[in-house]
């Protein structure tokens, strides 16, 4: 394709935004959010390939479908095509894509194409087709939601393998390509520093925060939504209920959430409190995948055995909407050790509900830097141990780090320095291997002396989960929340990322590999890459 690159690119009347698919999940309700808050005069055509079941209705009815196969997961792609070398296939699908466009009466002078997580590992091939549509003259946002570097070895060795790349500066031209017609985009403003510090103009990246909204603004009250929650799952209507709001897969944590909840019911029994008002912890939604299932029903077993006051699949009751959920809970508490945007950190303040969570500084900096109060967040779950023990867990979280990038060649790797601050007495769960975390769990439930101590060292955790709470605090967030993450601020910000920049393309890196620059902002967790069998 020859290089045209228009002059005088002003806002688009048209937006090709392209994913791989339009599943459920969080790029889909990003780009449903994008198209409700696009102005009306905008012409949006959803590029994916075949998979769509998580489009609303009115989200199809605002845009118009290109369906290309060859935008499909590399794994879920015939034997034939993926026979075809990368740079080919990409051609191919840069290719189709221009075609796709100009039949609809679309230009590179009047479109943008905004391409969400390109750089994932998922589908090897996009990286060559947005450097060739770039060289056409085709104008490109390339949003990333989620790095390949980030705690993904197998995508990253995918890549390696389909790139045939011998080093990681091979990766990172490929993934992070710098053209005059290319701008990029990140959900938080450390990701969108990341981009810059490897060497992407900082006038050329833009820090495009998703939109927060609840389904139904107006959900029923706490009273009315604990009946329906006291029938569907045979719980008391009294109880607390401590909602996880999530999808059960392994960055979320949820051993930790399971011992969380494991200790508010171990200290009302070790105390012999009076249980009028017992803590029940509800995990939504069971993954979809294989591996994150198997992950997913081990812990549902082990609740089973040794953490009865927690209802799994809780989002999947045919009577009982997010809502519903969400009205009736107590509090949200999330467990999670990664997210790109971080949306359970905000939106259950819409609904008037309070929010307790592991803090991520990359992602609830921004969140406080726009005046959202943020008082109960904490930094790990102590678990106490002997020096010997504490050590023992270090060794062993840095061997298991090490054995999830084995597959990756060893000057590939990342090279975070393995340098431990943590106390010589206790050790967070978090970095626990889930074996080991599962161990935890078991002796609290069978060892009252343990399970004491436990308690002791989050009891900070435990009480902010269990106050009511100031009124004045979840107002407050509500109004900066409403105000700040709103489809008009989203619409002005995409306005923004739509524009041609004149700023030049001289890079300001460092020279520094993107592996290291996402590995030191996204701390490793061995619950993020075990795979069970399923």
């Amino acid at each position: 394709m020859e290089n045209r690159s228009p002059s005088n690119w002003a806002t688009p009347k048209r937006i090709a935004i392209v994913h791989c698919h339009y599943e459920p999940g969080g790029v889909t309700q990003v780009v449903q959010n994008h198209v409700d808050c696009l102005p009306t005069q905008c012409e949006i055509a959803l590029v994916s390939g075949p998979r769509v079941s998580g489009l609303s209705n009115s989200t199809r009815d605002r845009t118009q479908a290109v369906h290309l196969p060859s935008l499909e997961y590399d794994s879920q792609q015939s034997d034939d095509w993926m026979s075809i070398p990368p740079a080919q296939r990409g051609q191919r699908l840069a290719q189709q894509i221009a075609e796709r466009l100009r039949s609809l009466r679309w230009t590179r002078q009047d479109s943008v194409i905004h391409w969400h997580n390109h750089s994932l590992g998922k589908n090897a091939a996009a990286s060559y087709a947005i450097s060739h549509l770039a060289a056409a003259g085709w104008q490109l946002l390339l949003q990333i939601h989620d790095f390949a570097e980030d705690q993904r070895p197998a995508n990253y060795q995918h890549l390696i393998d389909q790139l045939g790349a011998t080093s990681n500066a091979d990766v990172d031209r490929e993934l992070y390509p710098i053209h005059p017609n290319i701008r990029y985009a990140a959900l938080t403003a450390g990701d969108s520093a990341s981009l810059c510090e490897f060497g992407i103009p900082q006038q050329r990246i833009h820090t495009i925060p998703n939109s927060v909204r609840l389904p139904n603004p107006n959900p029923i009250g706490r009273d009315t939504a604990m009946r329906k929650i006291s029938s569907a799952f045979n719980v008391p209507q009294a109880s607390r209920w401590i909602l996880y709001p999530v999808r059960g897969i392994r960055r979320k944590n949820v051993g930790e959430f399971l011992l969380v909840c494991q200790l508010l019911h171990r200290r009302r029994e070790l105390s012999n409190t009076n249980d009028s008002r017992p803590p029940i912890g509800a995990l939504t939604l069971r993954p979809d995948t294989p591996i994150e299932a198997a992950s997913y029903d081990r812990w549902h077993r082990l609740a089973k055995q040794h953490v009865t006051n927690v209802v799994f699949d809780a989002g999947h009751h045919p009577d009982i909407s997010f809502n519903d959920n969400l009205a009736a809970s107590h509090c949200v508490l999330s467990t999670s050790v990664a997210e790109g945007f971080g949306m359970a950190f905000l939106e259950p303040w819409l609904a008037g509900r309070r929010v307790v969570a592991r803090d991520l500084p990359g992602v609830t900096a921004d969140f406080r830097q726009q005046g959202v109060q943020l008082h109960n967040l904490y930094s790990a779950v102590w678990i106490p141990g002997e020096t010997s023990w504490v050590t023992q867990k270090e060794e062993t979280w840095a061997k298991q780090r090490r054995t999830a990038w084995a597959t990756v060649p060893a000057k590939m790797q990342p090279h975070l320095e393995e340098k431990s601050t943590t106390p010589l007495t206790r050790f967070d769960f978090a970095r626990l291997t889930p074996d080991d975390q599962t161990a935890v769990i078991t002796r609290v439930a069978t060892d009252d002396a343990f399970a004491a101590e436990v308690i002791s060292l989050n009891t900070m955790i435990l009480n902010a989960i269990e106050c009511d709470g100031d009124e004045t605090i979840v107002e407050a967030n509500r109004q900066t929340i409403s105000s700040t993450y709103n489809a008009s601020t989203q619409q002005h910000q995409l306005h923004r990322a739509y524009q041609v920049s004149n700023a030049p393309l001289e890079t300001t890196g460092t020279n520094a590999r993107m592996i290291d620059i996402i590995d030191r902002s996204h701390p490793f967790y061995p619950c993020r890459t075990e795979i069970l069998p399923n």
